[in-house]
């Protein structure tokens, strides 16, 4: 029974070992696409907010109970869908249809600055014309 006890506690182990090196490589992984992608600047319009709130007793998509995830959609004027998760404070500050300057890279959101000047519909025009 003992053996069994030992079988299970190095599997138990092992696997743990495994997710976490899995974790440590796909944060590597991302913070070094993050550092070799150059920093975009383009123009566009707020196609969505929405939220995401954690339930339950455990991590559901990588949300925790309890805790809620802010994300916001764009449209770039090259028609190029992006979606985020930003910070409350980002979340709150923009309206849907809202257009200025999204600047990004690679998946990781940096800023909106709204342009009081340009709507929606400027950004379709550039698109269509």
């Amino acid at each position: 029974m003992d053996f069994m006890r030992e079988i299970l506690a190095s599997a138990v182990f092992a696997v743990l070992a495994a997710l976490f090196l899995r974790m440590i490589i796909v944060s590597i992984h991302s913070a070094v696409l993050r550092r070799h992608s150059p920093n975009e600047n383009v123009l566009a319009h707020v196609a969505a907010k929405r939220t995401e709130t954690g339930e339950g007793e455990f991590v559901k998509n990588g949300v925790r109970p309890g805790k809620t995830v802010y994300y916001l959609s764009f449209v770039t004027e090259s028609g190029e869908e992006l979606s985020f998760d930003v910070l409350k404070s980002e979340y709150d500050a923009v309206c849907e249809g809202d257009t200025g300057y999204l600047i990004y890279s690679a998946n990781k959101f940096f800023s909106f600055e709204k342009d009081m000047l340009l709507k929606e519909s400027d950004i379709n025009e550039k698109t269509a014309g």
